[in-house]
Protein backbone atom coordinates (compact mmCIF):
# COMPACT_ATOMS: atom_id res chain seq x y z
CA UNK A 1 0.00 0.00 0.00
CA UNK A 2 1.48 3.45 -0.91
CA UNK A 3 -0.06 5.09 1.71
CA UNK A 4 2.77 3.34 4.49
CA UNK A 5 5.26 6.44 3.63
CA UNK A 6 3.04 8.97 4.05
CA UNK A 7 1.20 7.78 7.16
CA UNK A 8 5.10 7.23 8.38
CA UNK A 9 5.79 10.76 7.59
CA UNK A 10 2.61 12.20 8.99
CA UNK A 11 3.51 9.94 12.87
CA UNK A 12 7.15 11.77 12.36
CA UNK A 13 5.42 15.33 11.91
CA UNK A 14 3.62 15.09 14.60
CA UNK A 15 6.51 15.08 16.93
CA UNK A 16 6.75 10.98 17.54
CA UNK A 17 8.68 8.13 16.51
CA UNK A 18 7.84 4.68 15.17
CA UNK A 19 9.65 1.95 16.82
CA UNK A 20 7.49 -0.69 15.13
CA UNK A 21 5.74 -0.90 11.52
CA UNK A 22 4.82 -3.88 10.30
CA UNK A 23 3.25 -3.84 6.69
CA UNK A 24 1.13 -7.25 6.63
CA UNK A 25 0.19 -6.39 2.84
CA UNK A 26 -3.45 -8.56 1.33
CA UNK A 27 -1.71 -11.34 -0.24
CA UNK A 28 -3.59 -14.24 -0.96
CA UNK A 29 -0.95 -16.30 1.31
CA UNK A 30 -1.35 -14.78 4.56
CA UNK A 31 1.78 -14.98 7.16
CA UNK A 32 0.12 -13.22 9.82
CA UNK A 33 -3.02 -10.75 10.60
CA UNK A 34 -3.69 -7.77 12.15
CA UNK A 35 -5.26 -9.59 15.15
CA UNK A 36 -2.21 -12.06 15.88
CA UNK A 37 0.00 -8.50 15.63
CA UNK A 38 -2.23 -6.69 18.33
CA UNK A 39 -1.59 -9.70 21.05
CA UNK A 40 2.19 -8.52 20.78
CA UNK A 41 1.93 -5.00 20.41
CA UNK A 42 -0.08 -4.83 24.08
CA UNK A 43 2.91 -6.59 25.48
CA UNK A 44 5.21 -4.37 24.57
CA UNK A 45 6.15 -2.31 26.70
CA UNK A 46 8.30 -0.02 24.26
CA UNK A 47 4.70 0.50 22.55
CA UNK A 48 3.03 3.74 23.62
CA UNK A 49 0.07 3.96 20.80
CA UNK A 50 -0.85 1.75 17.79
CA UNK A 51 -1.78 3.14 14.44
CA UNK A 52 -3.33 0.82 12.57
CA UNK A 53 -3.44 0.92 8.21
CA UNK A 54 -5.90 -0.93 6.56
CA UNK A 55 -7.70 -1.29 2.87
CA UNK A 56 -10.59 -2.61 1.58
CA UNK A 57 -11.05 -6.04 0.79
CA UNK A 58 -10.62 -8.75 3.04
CA UNK A 59 -11.57 -8.54 7.09
CA UNK A 60 -8.58 -8.34 8.94
CA UNK A 61 -9.87 -5.07 10.10
CA UNK A 62 -12.93 -5.86 11.74
CA UNK A 63 -11.66 -9.46 13.09
CA UNK A 64 -8.75 -7.10 14.97
CA UNK A 65 -11.39 -4.71 16.13
CA UNK A 66 -12.67 -7.81 18.27
CA UNK A 67 -9.69 -7.36 20.10
CA UNK A 68 -9.38 -3.43 20.44
CA UNK A 69 -11.46 -3.49 24.11
CA UNK A 70 -8.77 -5.10 25.38
CA UNK A 71 -6.06 -3.21 24.23
CA UNK A 72 -4.54 -0.70 26.78
CA UNK A 73 -2.96 1.52 24.99
CA UNK A 74 -4.44 4.61 22.25
CA UNK A 75 -5.60 3.29 19.24
CA UNK A 76 -5.80 4.89 15.93
CA UNK A 77 -6.44 4.05 12.40
CA UNK A 78 -6.18 4.74 8.62
CA UNK A 79 -8.39 3.18 6.14
CA UNK A 80 -7.51 3.57 2.49
CA UNK A 81 -10.08 3.16 -0.59
CA UNK A 82 -12.95 5.13 0.70
CA UNK A 83 -13.58 5.90 -2.98
CA UNK A 84 -13.23 2.58 -4.53
CA UNK A 85 -16.10 1.07 -6.73
CA UNK A 86 -18.11 -1.75 -5.46
CA UNK A 87 -17.80 -5.37 -7.64
CA UNK A 88 -14.20 -3.61 -9.26
CA UNK A 89 -11.05 -5.54 -8.08
CA UNK A 90 -8.62 -3.17 -6.66
CA UNK A 91 -4.38 -2.82 -5.99
CA UNK A 92 -1.98 -5.06 -6.44
CA UNK A 93 -4.08 -7.70 -4.39
CA UNK A 94 -6.94 -7.65 -6.41
CA UNK A 95 -8.89 -6.62 -3.34
CA UNK A 96 -12.79 -6.76 -4.33
CA UNK A 97 -15.42 -5.40 -2.37
CA UNK A 98 -18.71 -6.66 -2.55
CA UNK A 99 -21.70 -5.65 -0.78
CA UNK A 100 -21.11 -4.06 2.78
CA UNK A 101 -18.06 -6.66 3.75
CA UNK A 102 -14.65 -5.59 3.21
CA UNK A 103 -15.14 -1.83 2.34
CA UNK A 104 -13.94 0.76 3.79
CA UNK A 105 -16.77 2.87 5.48
CA UNK A 106 -17.66 -0.89 6.94
CA UNK A 107 -13.92 -1.19 9.04
CA UNK A 108 -13.86 2.61 9.96
CA UNK A 109 -17.98 2.30 11.71
CA UNK A 110 -16.40 -0.97 13.61
CA UNK A 111 -12.87 0.72 14.04
CA UNK A 112 -15.13 3.84 15.50
CA UNK A 113 -17.23 1.35 17.45
CA UNK A 114 -14.40 0.14 19.29
CA UNK A 115 -13.16 3.66 20.21
CA UNK A 116 -10.92 3.85 17.93
CA UNK A 117 -9.39 7.27 16.78
CA UNK A 118 -9.72 6.87 13.02
CA UNK A 119 -8.51 9.46 10.79
CA UNK A 120 -10.19 10.62 7.39
CA UNK A 121 -6.78 11.18 5.96
CA UNK A 122 -3.28 10.71 6.91
CA UNK A 123 -2.62 14.65 7.41
CA UNK A 124 -5.84 14.46 9.89
CA UNK A 125 -4.12 11.47 11.97
CA UNK A 126 -1.17 13.20 12.87
CA UNK A 127 -3.69 15.89 14.13
CA UNK A 128 -5.33 13.31 15.94
CA UNK A 129 -2.80 11.80 17.79
CA UNK A 130 -1.47 15.23 18.56
CA UNK A 131 -4.52 15.82 20.08
CA UNK A 132 -5.32 12.68 21.77
CA UNK A 133 -1.50 11.98 22.75
CA UNK A 134 -1.17 15.86 24.05
CA UNK A 135 2.13 16.68 21.91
Amino acid sequence: MTCYSEISYQVSQSGLGINKFIGIGGDALVGTTFDELLVELERDDEVEAIVLVGELGGNMEETAAKRIPNIDKPFFAFIAGRTAPMGIPMGHAGALVEDSAGNSNSKIEILRDKGVHVANTPEELKKLLKLKLRI
